[in-house]
């Protein structure tokens, strides 16, 4: 009996009929009884994979698809026990009798990655898509995996998405383009690739569903997929995740985000522990994939703190850095890790890092900044309105002005805020007025938005800094200091705000020459313009 919601639903075949009037027929003996939507995707590609397979053999009478799939079962269980050489010759004869399948190509390439062979790896993942260029996401995800593993982020990114806008032929395609997009965190990609490849009831890919939707903060939906997942390959995870997330328990993790990867369901772990063999066949393994590693061993506990922070040393990469950001700024931890965490950081990001970017961006003797009391952004309102908003500012932010007068003028603020919600000024003020009032999401969502729309309001960028550093956002702030560049004319109090927020970022993160040359800039400013 299939449900009635899949029977009337859009056809996975993307024909935009329903499925009982499209595809329903051709392929109901194909279907178990009470059939997810997952196991009718997967009824319709095998039916397409079977036309397509049933007209080469009208035109090769050399095809042997029993032998095909007899070579490519013993192979995967050989490489399943590392038995390197009985599987690759497996998938060598699988080849022979069917040509037209990439299986055998991804399979050789996936042997090669576990060996450590990684060039060699990378030729046969060229070469099956070359040959299967509109038909093998999972290969592609293996390319882009090798990609990764060298260090060629850009190039792995790019093949993924080429990889994401081809139809999986199966689940498990599906899920091999996840553990790619898992890397990167890319939460919500993964959430739409999955979607749309209607695969959310199959129990492996509602696992990385529910991983996704948790690390975004929707633990109703991760809890209903992470059910699902308790049926598949990655059960005991999703059980341990879904019983911390049912009683409200937060992630145990280093940067206390949820872990796609425990160390036995890892991909590239045989891979990353070839580094060190001297038969690797010259992998170098790179800093984005060992930091990772690194990670998912610290998490399980295989692997002290400590220890991780000395390999972290030497690992230098924006993982790494993220690593390390969690370890020394969690005042949960030992100050011993904390100061060892800092240490590290210090000596692999700060001086090479931040310190040198301040100079180019913030000094305005380099920049040629303009420093005037005439750059301030004119208030769209009459002499008289301007006159009533000024004054209601000021005792809005004056934190000794009485009750009665704070709640008058907050009601003048609100209004000139409804009527004029789009200027920064009047926005920024009415978020500070809110934030007062405790009222804090809303105060930080009209500050994002007035940041977003007028990045030059210099105060609005302040605001928005400062914030992302209350919510420990500090990977975030991090990119909006390093790529925030202030405008070539600039209030002085508007420097000023700028000031002693990036200097309370720069505190943080331990920058002490950046703080340094700052205030040399601040001090001039204060004595030219007597503030």
């Amino acid at each position: 009996m299939i449900d009635q919601k899949i029977l009337y639903s859009d056809c996975p075949c993307k024909s935009g009929k329903k499925f009982k009037f499209c595809c329903y027929n051709s392929i109901r003996d194909l279907l178990p009884n009470d059939p997810t939507r997952a196991m009718v995707a997967d009824a319709i590609r095998e039916r397409a994979r079977s036309q397509k397979i049933e007209k080469l053999i009208s035109q090769h009478s050399n095809i042997d698809l029993n032998g095909f799939h007899r070579h490519i079962k013993r192979g995967v269980d050989y490489l399943n026990n590392y038995k390197f050489d009985f599987a690759e010759r497996e998938f060598l004869l699988a080849k022979e009798k069917f040509e037209f399948a990439p299986t055998p190509y991804n399979n050789l390439a996936l042997s090669a990655i576990i060996q450590g062979k990684i060039d060699e790896a990378e030729e046969i993942a060229r070469d099956a898509i070359k040959r299967f260029p509109c038909e093998n996401p999972f290969g592609m995800a293996l390319y882009a995996d090798i990609k990764y593993i060298k260090g060629e982020i850009a190039e792995a990114l790019k093949i993924l998405e080429q990889a994401e806008n081809i139809t999986p032929n199966s689940a498990d395609h599906a899920v091999r383009v996840c553990e790619s997009f898992a890397h990167y965190k890319h939460h919500q990609r993964i959430i739409d690739y999955i979607i749309k490849c209607d695969y959310e009831d199959d129990p492996n890919a509602a696992f990385f569903l529910g991983i996704a939707f948790a690390n975004l903060g929707k633990e109703s939906e991760a809890i209903n997929y992470l059910r699902i997942a308790s049926e598949g390959i990655h059960y005991e995870y999703a059980e341990k995740i879904l019983d911390k997330l049912i009683h409200g328990e937060k992630p145990d993790t280093i940067c206390g985000d949820w872990m796609y990867f425990a160390d036995n369901s890892y991909p590239l772990s045989n891979c990353i522990l070839k580094h060190n063999e001297k038969d690797n066949g010259g992998l170098q393994t790179t800093a984005e994939a060992a930091s990772e590693f690194i990670e998912i061993q610290v998490n399980d506990g295989y692997l002290e703190i400590k220890d991780a922070i000395k390999m972290l040393s030497y690992v230098i990469c924006k993982n790494a850095e993220r690593l390390l950001n969690a370890l020394r700024l969690d005042e949960s931890r030992p100050e011993s890790i904390r100061k060892a965490a800092q240490k590290v950081y210090e000596k692999n990001y700060i001086k090479n890092k931040f310190g040198e970017n301040l100079s180019k961006q913030q000094d305005p003797l380099i920049q040629g900044m303009i420093i005037s009391e005439d750059a301030l952004i004119p208030l769209p309102l009459p002499e008289e309105e301007k006159v009533k908003y000024e004054k209601a500012v000021q005792i809005i932010l004056d934190p000794s002005s009485k009750k009665n007068d704070f709640k008058k003028a907050f009601i003048i603020l609100e209004d000139f805020y409804n009527k004029n919600s789009d200027f920064p000024s009047i926005a920024n003020n009415y978020a500070s007025a809110l934030s007062r009032l405790g009222k804090y999401e809303e105060a930080k969502k009209i500050i994002r938005d007035c940041f977003a729309a007028h990045p030059e309001y210099v105060f609005g960028a302040a605001n928005y800094l400062n914030i992302l550093m209350s919510e420990k956002k500090i990977d975030e702030a991090r990119a909006m200091y390093d790529n925030y560049n202030l405008p070539n004319k600039i209030h002085p109090l508007a420097y000023l705000s700028w000031y002693n927020v990036a200097t309370k970022y720069l505190s943080l993160i331990g920058d002490k020459q950046s703080i340094n040359q700052m205030k040399k800039i601040r001090n001039k400013i204060v004595k030219e313009f007597d503030l």
